[in-house]
């Protein structure tokens, strides 16, 4: 699956890696809905398990984006303390106005993700 290209999250120099982990690859599986990386070669990446939990029902980023885009943005050492949780709620409080997604549009860019979803094809690890 390529990157999935989303402006408001972007913007934060943060890529989304759907389907997988950007570590591992796709279809590759992990045990939480999504996990942040900050350190390391793939520092800045967010792998997301599941293309369904892109938009929350507004249509725009949701709440998970942004939980995971702000341990990338305040770093290891401040792992759901304060400083992470004022850093979230900063985020979407500043992207209540974000551009809404079109969901087809979102189906359409993680087309390989949901057929390895349909499939089974997914790795279990």
């Amino acid at each position: 699956m390529p990157e999935l290209r989303m402006e408001p999250v972007n913007r934060y120099d943060v890529r989304l890696f759907i389907g997988g982990c950007v570590e591992r690859g796709d279809g590759s599986s992990f045990r939480r809905r999504a996990h942040a990386h900050v350190v390391g070669q793939h520092k800045g990446w967010i792998c997301i398990r599941s293309w369904r939990r892109i938009l929350g029902s507004t249509g725009r980023p949701s709440r998970l984006i942004w939980h995971e885009v702000a341990h990338c943005l305040v770093g290891p050492s401040n792992w759901h303390n304060q400083t992470w949780d004022r850093m979230r709620r900063k985020l979407i409080r500043e992207n209540l106005k974000a551009p809404v997604f079109n969901r087809n549009e979102i189906e359409q860019a993680c087309a390989p993700v949901i057929k390895m979803e349909a499939t089974g094809e997914a790795q279990t690890q």
